[in-house]
């Protein structure tokens, strides 16, 4: 009993902690995020951004489909486990910009920190499904991105320079090898690797899968629409480039990073390093000025928490998700 008294004495001590800081550190979160976008704009040249920007209003509009893409195809997932209505959606849209414009997973924290607030199931419980749908977002993000770059190796083997092909067969290696120990690692301690059942593991599977599906359609038909000149084997190259460097742990602005990749490559296919350097380059600060505002609208226009768990007008215990 004393060991209880204790754990909920400093449970409600820092719940008021939380509550006397959480709008300070929230602010400064915001202040933060807005000028880690910032230098990344000045590093990528306001001037580059400007002079080469896409004339095709279609490649704004896929944009921004496939922008708000993750956080769609995430919102069903969580409420499938959770059962948060639409109100998620902005925490989702946060999460993303720390997850690409900050530190990998940086995200997952601030969704923590979300559901924590915001929902009745207990902290365990949230941990361990956000996990969980990494886990299953890594395996089959792997697989898809392992399939895609030995099919452009296979096709392009002929107009992909030395290095290009390297960098390629590395990262078929790499993601296929990382979904090979998942599996194996999934099947030899699935009581402790995965909490959710094996129908939630399908039905989430299936979502990542048509995430990845769609946004890499999408992708392609956006580039497409910015120079229809360029064939579609060549964007499936550069697709395969991409999903490659997606797929590298711990790596800041990486689209910035994707884009001098892609302009080297551009070159040794015989593509006018303007016209690459322009698409990617305009490409990634229209990325990373999409993050500052969506960043700043899900900070205004997010629904607020409810009440606390211990506040009387709560009514229901907490509920766990498994």
């Amino acid at each position: 009993m004393t060991i209880t008294r204790r754990t909920r004495a400093v449970s409600e001590r820092a719940g008021k902690l939380w509550d006397a800081w959480q709008k300070p550190v929230q602010a400064l979160l915001l202040v933060l995020v807005i000028a880690l976008l910032g230098y990344d704009l000045y590093t990528a040249g306001f001037d580059k951004i400007a002079a080469n920007l896409p004339v095709s209003p279609w490649f704004y509009a896929i944009f921004l489909v496939n922008y708000c893409g993750l956080p769609f195809f995430e919102a069903i997932i969580y409420n499938i486990l959770w059962r948060a209505g639409p109100g998620i959606a902005a925490v989702l849209f946060k999460k993303r910009v720390f997850n690409e414009a900050v530190l990998d997973y940086s995200g997952e924290a601030v969704l923590f920190a979300w559901a924590k607030s915001h929902t009745r199931i207990d902290n365990r419980t949230i941990a361990s499904n956000v996990r969980d749908v990494n886990i299953l977002s890594a395996v089959t993000g792997n697989l898809v991105t392992c399939i895609v770059l030995v099919a452009v190796i296979a096709v392009q083997a002929d107009k992909l320079g030395v290095a290009d092909a390297a960098i390629l067969r590395r990262g078929a290696l790499f993601t296929g090898g990382s979904v090979l120990v998942l599996v194996v690692l999934a099947g030899l301690f699935r009581k402790w690797l995965l909490s959710l059942s094996p129908g939630q593991c399908a039905a989430i599977g299936g979502v990542h899968l048509m995430r990845l599906l769609t946004f890499l359609a999408l992708q392609a038909l956006q580039w497409h629409f910015a120079v229809p000149a360029i064939g579609w084997q060549t964007w499936l190259t550069f697709l395969a480039l991409q999903m490659a460097v997606s797929r590298l742990p711990l790596l800041p602005a990486k689209d910035l990073f994707f884009a001098g990749l892609a302009i080297n490559l551009g070159a040794r296919m015989a593509i006018a390093p303007g016209v690459v350097g322009g698409l990617f380059v305009a490409a990634s600060g229209i990325n990373l000025i999409v993050h500052a505002v969506m960043y700043v609208l899900a900070h205004l226009f997010a629904p607020p928490a409810p009440p606390r768990p211990d506040d009387p007008a709560r009514g229901d215990p907490a509920i766990s998700g498994e």
